[in-house]
C-alpha cells in the first residue's frame, strides 16, 4: 500500500525541526564560548562540554519520553517536546553567561524526545511493505537538517557585524537570531502537529485488521526468509509461534546482528561527533594558530557542505550495497574518527573539504546499512 503522505509529511517536519535544533548551534558555539572565556585554549574544552551536555540530556530521558507517549498519546508529547526545545534553544541563544548556556543546552537535550517518539509514530503508520521507504525519507530529512542548520547558524550569528538592518537586541545577544529562526520554524511545526491524527492507541486491533496486517507482513517477507546483509550473518526469520525474545537474549545470541549494529552506531556516532565539534574549532582558529581563520558564516558553509554529503549518502546509500560495504564503512568511520582529523589539521585547507565530505558520506552509508540490519533483528 502507498505511504500515508499527509500524516507522514507532518512527522517529517518534526524530524526536520529536531535536526535543525541540533545543527544550528554548531558553527557559532566556539565563538559564543570565546566571548565568555579569557584564553583561547579553553574554547575547545567548554565547546565540548556544551555538546556533551546536550547528548547527555537526550540519552538520559529518551526512553521516558517514549513511555510517556505510550500512556498519554503521541500528539501531546510531540507538542510538548517541540515547545520545550524551542524555549531551551532561545535560552541558549540569549544566555548571558557560560554556565547558563550549559544549563540551557542540557535542558534542550532533556526535552529532545521527538526523534524517538516520531519514529514510533512512523512505525505505526507503516507496515512491512513500505516501512523501508518511510525510514529512508527520515534519513533524507535529517540530512537536509544537517545541511541547512549550520548554514542558518553561521549566516545569522553575530548579525550586527554583517547586516545593516540588525535591531539593537542582537547587539546584546549576538547568537539569538539563528536560535530564534529555528524556534520559529518549530512553532510552525507545532501548529501543524495540532492537526495530526493520533497514530497509536491503546485499543487493540480488531480481528479483521490483525489478519490483514499479518497477510501483508507474510507477503513482504516471503522473498527473503534469510538475511545476509550485515557482517555476513545469516539470521532466519522467526516462526509465527515463536515467543518474543528479550533484549538480553538477543545480545547473547551470536547469530543475531544486534550487538555488532549497536557497536557500529557507537563508532559512527563517535566519528560524526568528532568532526562536528572539532571542525568549528579548527575553522575558527586563526591561520597563525594553524586554523582556517573563518567567520561564523564560513564555518557554517563548511559544515553545510558536510551535511550536503550526508544528504547525498542517505539518499543513495540504500540503493546499492556491494559486498564488503559494511566493513568498508566501519573502516572509513574509524579512520575519520582518528587519525585523519589530525592530518586534516596539518594539511588543510586543501584537505579539509574532501575529508569532511568523505567522512559524512561514510557515516551516511553506514547508517543506511545499519538501519536495514535492525529490521532483520526484529522480524
Amino acid at each position: 500500500p502507498p505511504l500515508p503522505k499527509a500524516r507522514l509529511a507532518v512527522l517529517l517536519l518534526v524530524f526536520l525541526a529536531d535536526a535543525l535544533g541540533m545543527a544550528v548551534t554548531l558553527p557559532f558555539t566556539p565563538f559564543l564560548v570565546r566571548a565568555h572565556v579569557t584564553a583561547d585554549h579553553a574554547v575547545g574544552y567548554y565547546s565540548g562540554c556544551l555538546a556533551a551536555a546536550y547528548v547527555l540530556g537526550q540519552a538520559g530521558v529518551a526512553p521516558l519520553w517514549a513511555a510517556l507517549a505510550e500512556r498519554a498519546g503521541t500528539k501531546p508529547v510531540l507538542l510538548a517536546c517541540l515547545l520545550l526545545t524551542s524555549c531551551c534553544l532561545l535560552a541558549f541563544g540569549a544566555a548571558p553567561t557560560l554556565p547558563l548556556a550549559l544549563v540551557a543546552r542540557f535542558a534542550q537535550g532533556l526535552c529532545s524526545g521527538n526523534a524517538v517518539i516520531a519514529k514510533g509514530a512512523v512505525a505505526d503508520l507503516t507496515d512491512a511493505s513500505n516501512e523501508d521507504d518511510a525510514f529512508v525519507l527520515i534519513g533524507v530529512v535529517f540530512g537536509a537538517g544537517a545541511c541547512v542548520g549550520p548554514l542558518l547558524g553561521g549566516a545569522l550569528a553575530e548579525p550586527s557585524t554583517k547586516y545593516a538592518w540588525t535591531p539593537a537586541l542582537f547587539d546584546q545577544y549576538p547568537y539569538l537570531l539563528p536560535c530564534l529562526a529555528v524556534a520559529g520554524f518549530s512553532l510552525l511545526v507545532f501548529v501543524t502537529v495540532l492537526c495530526l491524527e493520533e497514530t497509536s492507541t491503546n485499543d487493540p486491533l480488531d480481528e479483521r485488521q490483525a489478519m490483514h496486517q499479518d497477510e501483508k507482513a507474510r507477503a513482504a517477507s516471503e522473498d527473503r526468509p534469510f538475511a545476509v546483509d550485515v557482517r555476513g550473518l545469516e539470521v532466519a526469520v522467526a516462526a509465527e509461534d515463536d515467543a518474543p525474545r528479550s533484549l538480553k537474549a538477543l545480545l547473547r545470541d551470536r547469530r543475531c546482528p544486534l550487538l555488532p549494529l549497536l557497536l557500529s552506531f557507537l563508532l559512527c556516532g563517535f566519528s560524526v561527533m568528532a568532526f562536528q565539534e572539532v571542525l568549528p574549532l579548527y575553522a575558527r582558529a586563526s591561520v597563525k594558530e594553524g586554523g582556517l581563520g573563518l567567520s561564523t558564516t564560513g564555518v557554517g558553509a563548511l559544515q553545510g557542505l558536510a551535511g550536503l554529503a550526508t544528504l547525498v549518502g542517505v539518499a543513495h546509500g540504500p540503493l546499492s550495497k556491494p559486498p564488503g560495504a559494511y566493513e568498508a564503512a566501519l573502516l572509513a568511520c574509524g579512520l575519520f574518527a582518528y587519525p585523519l582529523p589530525a592530518l586534516v589539521a596539518a594539511y588543510a585547507p586543501h584537505w579539509a573539504f574532501a575529508a569532511v565530505a568523505a567522512a559524512a558520506e561514510a557515516n551516511a552509508q553506514l547508517r543506511s546499512i545499519a538501519i536495514d540490519g535492525v529490521d532483520v533483528v526484529f522480524i
